[in-house]
């Protein structure tokens, strides 16, 4: 009788010590979730920027370097801070997780949200903007640092790119005219 109830109490305790100690499994997806989270809230950041800079961009009738330098600097810079931020995330020491299919499409709707504005904003103007010296050079850093945006997000979110392939297709042409050629290719177009 006496040994029936320490058997029992050390299968009691034994069921609650197991429980609470958490599975690798368990682990690996709260990882997954906090790293899709993060570079959700990366995009996001970048996209409140793109959202408000490139109505202004467009709004801008007068394309002199005083009133679109500023705007394309903010924008490169938005799109600069994107890729340290991005960049300085930290892949888990599991190595490459698998994300979900609701992350992904999340990080790819995103992506295609600032790609096809950037395009679809800058292709009207592009003209104009590259007869001025500095704001030329500035576009010149937006393929390097969307390539390296892009690039990134697919280390830490395998699968998000081929997402974002099939999303951009109104914009190919205009992003190719862009001279985005290398974040086509790293898209697969």
């Amino acid at each position: 009788m006496f040994f029936t109830r320490i058997a029992a109490a050390f299968a009691i305790g034994s069921t609650l010590f197991a429980a609470a100690a958490p599975t690798p499994c368990a682990r690996e997806l709260e990882v997954e979730v906090e790293v899709e989270v993060e570079v959700s809230d990366i995009l996001n950041d970048l996209l409140d920027v793109t959202t408000s800079v490139l109505p202004e961009l467009s709004a801008v009738t007068d394309i002199t370097e005083a009133t679109v330098l500023p705007l394309v600097q903010k924008l490169t810079d938005a799109l600069q801070t994107a890729s340290s931020d991005l960049h300085g995330l930290r892949m888990p020491d599991t190595g490459a997780i698998l994300a979900s299919r609701d992350g992904q499409e999340e990080v790819a709707q995103l992506l295609n949200t600032v790609l096809s504005d950037v395009g679809n904003t800058l292709n009207p103007i592009l003209g104009d903007l590259q007869k001025i010296p500095a704001v030329a050079a500035l576009l010149k850093e937006l393929n390097p640092v969307l390539h390296t945006v892009l690039a990134t997000v697919e280390t830490l979110l395998p699968g998000v790119l081929a997402l974002v392939s099939g999303l951009l297709g109104p914009v190919v042409d205009i992003l190719h005219g862009l001279g985005l050629g290398g974040v086509l290719g790293l898209l697969g177009l």
